[in-house]
């Protein structure tokens, strides 16, 4: 196979080394201004052609390549959510239960509370009555003592 790149250089380099009898110098310049972009565009596209070759190939591997990464990173992302999903489901009902035991507990304590007000006055009423008891029984242990 034939390397267009060296071709190209040199059939620059014999236009560049070789000298035209000229009388004129501007011709001369003009002939190596000519040379040096035939030069300058053959390695141009000698260089394009083999990137363009080169590129498009990787550039479809890589593409390809990536797009099964994309696949195995969105398997392992599914995975990871499930059990991420799992994990707050447990949070979740842990949560819930101990919402409802501390509403519960909140709920007992004020009604303790209410009940505890409203029966302030049968309290005491209890008490009273008990004490007048007791006061009653003593008195009758009293006046048995004495009458003996």
């Amino acid at each position: 196979m034939i390397d267009k790149t060296s071709e190209s250089e040199g059939m620059a380099f014999q236009i560049l080394s070789a000298k035209k009898p000229s009388d004129d110098k501007k011709k001369d310049k003009s002939a190596k201004n000519e040379a040096a972009a035939f030069l300058a565009n053959s390695i141009k596209n000698s260089k394009n052609n083999r990137i363009n070759k080169n590129t498009d190939d990787e550039m479809r591997d890589r593409i390809y390549n990536l797009e099964t990464e994309i696949i195995q990173l969105q398997k392992k992302n599914i995975e990871i959510s499930k059990k991420i999903e799992d994990n707050t489901d447990y949070v979740r009902t842990y949560v819930k239960w101990k919402r409802i035991i501390a509403a519960v507990k909140w709920t007992l304590f004020v009604l303790i509370v209410i009940l505890g007000f409203l029966s302030f006055n049968y309290v005491f009423d209890y008490i009273k009555g008990t004490i007048d008891e007791f006061e009653g029984q003593v008195n009758n242990i009293v006046e048995l003592k004495n009458n003996i």
